[in-house]
């Protein structure tokens, strides 16, 4: 925390939803409470659905990576987006505007991302948003490039102002960067 640490991140994405409730995590859990740290998520689907119990129960603010990494053909409705949504509507969460490339089943712009890009700004706010470039690009499957990553935020959040929020306000409050 000294040198600037302010979060940890855990992966039931790669890890697998029981993760959370491994008896080691209890203490590690404890101390970045008392540091004030965040826990980044990162999950896909219907993950978060099963998982908000027990991260909930950590009373960590999270940060929940690429979205929720929803299944875009499962639509808004499905559970794990939906308990991602419920985590922005109660303030216990910021979610990072990134990896499009991840879930998108459509090529680049992506478009099919939108309605969920537009559900988190809704639930979220601009206030509860970071963007993510998402690089390095690990395995995207595809060609991803860093302009056309920051052009989707520019769709999605036509408003400068919105943007600012984005890119700066709420990443500085997030990580405690200085103005």
């Amino acid at each position: 925390a000294r040198q600037g640490v302010v979060g940890a991140r855990i992966d039931l994405v790669g890890d697998g939803v029981d993760v959370v409730n491994h008896p080691g995590l209890a203490r590690r859990f404890a101390v970045m409470r008392e540091l004030g740290w965040f826990l980044q998520v990162q999950c896909e689907k219907d993950q978060m659905a099963e998982a908000a119990p027990a991260l909930r129960a950590t009373g960590l603010h999270m940060l929940i990576d690429h979205c929720g990494r929803p299944e875009p053909k499962a639509g808004v409705k499905q559970k794990g987006f939906q308990a991602v949504l419920a985590l922005g509507r109660d303030g216990r969460a910021t979610v990072k505007l990134s990896g499009a490339f991840r879930f998108a089943h459509n090529p680049y712009p992506y478009g099919d991302t939108d309605p969920y890009v537009a559900a988190l700004l809704r639930a979220f706010g601009t206030g509860g948003c970071i963007w993510g470039s998402d690089w390095p690009f690990l395995r995207p499957g595809q060609r991803v490039d860093y302009g056309p990553t920051l052009a989707l935020l520019q769709r999605w959040l036509p408003d400068a102002r919105d943007r600012k929020a984005v890119l700066w306000r709420t990443p500085a409050r997030l990580f405690g960067f200085k103005s």
